[in-house]
């Protein structure tokens, strides 16, 4: 029982796992052929490598940061996110002492061991505060602005007045199935884009998403005319406003436009949600004027900047068609990289199901 043949299927760690009538069909060179078959160690040789790559891929997502165990307050969030960028500029606005702690969702890095502490849906935005954690982002907007803001000016966020902050609420949770919409027909559609790094980290896992299960918002929340109803609600709730500057403006338009931005700067230039135009910006100017107050809010305009960025390297790669190569490249990065973080949240789940200490809405 020598050393696996080099030519052998078995030698390959693509091929183990393959069933063996398909091994036999490849001939190889004489030379090749003349060499004793692969014996069962040659099996356990390539799953004992395998079993070491997928430890040594969790060992490296354990190391658990200090602002997990601080006491102070730290946010959790993705500059590519709408709500996670509704909780940066309003931990901004309120001047909360917090730190900022970057989780890359197209990197993967809401996969690692030690996330599941803060949250064990893998979800940004989230904060751990004084050893507790919490998630929801439009709760974690109101909790961090009512408890750390002091300016009188700053009130026209989030007013005091029971009457003007109900409408506030409402209006920010008005914009929950909208977020499902562009969950659905933005989030998922970057993320199946080759040459987007949700690819390169996660492999072939967002096209099998996006093809084989339902988006999150059901079906129909992959019509354009749904999100179109969407925009024109939208739309339609501002123009009945007077918006003459920042002091207008408030929580629930930042929540909005959030929203509105991830459609309106990565559909730019194309005729999909309303044929007649390329620019959704000049379809719905009261949504526009909305964007230019806002440019008069340096703590937007700071958190948006990595968000253009990203979307403009978005509209450079859409027209990227997958090939049988990008597929295949697919493939092995999901064997390769994202199986391992997934199998180890999956079996360190079940040995350790610590989620969060203490979670809060």
């Amino acid at each position: 029982s020598g050393a696996p043949a080099l030519g052998r299927c078995e030698s390959n760690p693509v091929f183990f796992f393959f069933p063996r009538r398909f091994a036999l069909h490849w001939q190889p060179t004489t030379a090749i052929e003349s060499r004793p078959m692969p014996t069962v160690d040659g099996r356990l040789t390539v799953g004992a490598a395998a079993a070491g790559y997928i430890l040594w891929k969790g060992w490296k997502s354990l190391a658990v940061p200090a602002c997990v165990e601080g006491e102070g307050l730290t946010v959790f969030k993705w500059f590519f996110s709408p709500p996670a960028r509704l909780v940066h500029v309003t931990t901004l606005l309120s001047k909360a002492p917090a730190t900022f702690h970057e989780i890359d969702l197209s990197l993967g890095q809401q996969l690692q061991w030690w996330f599941l502490r803060v949250n064990p849906a893998h979800q940004v935005p989230a904060c751990v505060e004084g050893g507790q954690f919490m998630a929801e982002s439009r709760d974690l907007a109101r909790h961090i602005f009512e408890k750390y803001n002091t300016d009188p000016a700053n009130e026209h966020w989030y007013p005091r007045d029971p009457a003007r902050r109900r409408a506030v609420d409402e209006w920010m949770d008005w914009s929950k199935p909208l977020h499902l919409c562009i969950e659905s027909q933005v989030a998922l559609r970057l993320a199946a884009t080759p040459g987007m790094p949700w690819r390169e980290n996660y492999g072939i896992v967002p096209v099998l998403v996006g093809s084989l299960l339902d988006p999150p918002g059901g079906r129909e929340s992959l019509l354009a005319s749904k999100l179109r109803e969407h925009l024109d609600d939208a739309e339609r709730i501002i123009s009945k406003r007077s918006i003459g500057g920042v002091a207008d403006l408030n929580l629930g338009d930042l929540t909005t436009l959030q929203e509105v931005c991830m459609a309106f700067e990565c559909f730019e230039g194309t005729t999909e949600i309303i044929p007649s135009s390329t620019s959704l910006w000049k379809e719905y100017p009261h949504l526009a004027h909305l964007y230019d107050v806002f440019q008069g809010v340096p703590e937007f305009t700071a958190v948006h900047a990595p968000f253009l960025a990203f979307c403009k390297r978005y509209r450079q790669v859409r027209g990227l068609k997958d090939t049988p190569l990008t597929r295949a490249r697919g493939v092995l990065t999901t064997i390769s990289s994202f199986l391992p973080y997934a199998i180890w949240n999956a079996v360190l789940a079940k040995l350790y199901p610590f989620g969060p200490r203490q979670r809060q809405r």
